[in-house]
């Protein structure tokens, strides 16, 4: 794939990812910022109430995975330009003839990775945070914190506890959500890494 294409990848799947984030984001904080989405956390699914800690466990899935993907496009695409100034390692939005040699370039390009990448990885922060925060129960036991990674092996897979209304199988779901959340933090580092400071082609 060359440049062009790569760089409408990246910007499809990074407004994608940024779309989501702002929806699960707004859903878990009550703003009332509902963006047109496939995903209704409406009276009919939470029962009468919003169900805001599940809107954030559903964001961390929903926008974690493609998330995954954009930081590899980014990383690629910055490889691909070691040695160039950093503003030239980030894709460029269309044919929109940004030029990241000049100082307006180089203010969109850090704009649009701020926008595509670092709301994304921030609303991770934020759903892996709320998470923590909410409570899986099965009428007799309650889960929260970091006690969502214990193992208990007469409740852990039998499909009794919600966490708000959706069903949730503690530990192998709180470890799940710990290593997308730790191969995110990994990426993004490496993107920033491969954004800011890569070694000149030989």
């Amino acid at each position: 794939m060359n440049d062009q294409g790569l760089s409408k990848l990246w910007l499809i799947v990074g407004a994608g990812v940024t779309y989501l984030s702002i929806n699960f984001w707004s859903y878990s904080q009550q703003w009332r910022v509902e963006l047109p989405s496939i995903v209704k956390f409406n009276a009919d699914i939470a029962g009468g109430h919003h169900i805001t800690n599940a809107a954030a466990l559903l964001g961390m899935i929903v926008v974690g995975l493609p998330l995954l993907l954009l930081l590899c496009l980014t990383i690629a695409y910055a490889r691909r330009h070691a040695g160039l100034p950093a503003a030239f390692r980030i894709p460029r939005i269309g044919k929109l003839g940004i030029d990241p040699g000049t100082r307006t370039g180089r203010r969109i390009q850090f704009a649009t990775a701020i926008a595509l990448l670092g709301i994304p990885v921030a609303a991770q922060v934020h759903f892996f945070r709320k998470f923590l925060d909410g409570t899986a129960s099965n009428g007799t036991t309650e889960i929260t914190g970091w006690s969502h990674l214990r193992y208990d092996g007469a409740t852990a897979f039998d499909g009794s506890f919600t966490y708000d209304t959706v069903t949730y199988f503690p530990f192998a779901e709180g470890w799940l959500f710990v290593i997308l959340e730790i191969a995110i933090a990994v990426l993004a580092v490496w993107a920033a890494y491969a954004i800011v400071r890569v070694e000149p082609k030989r």
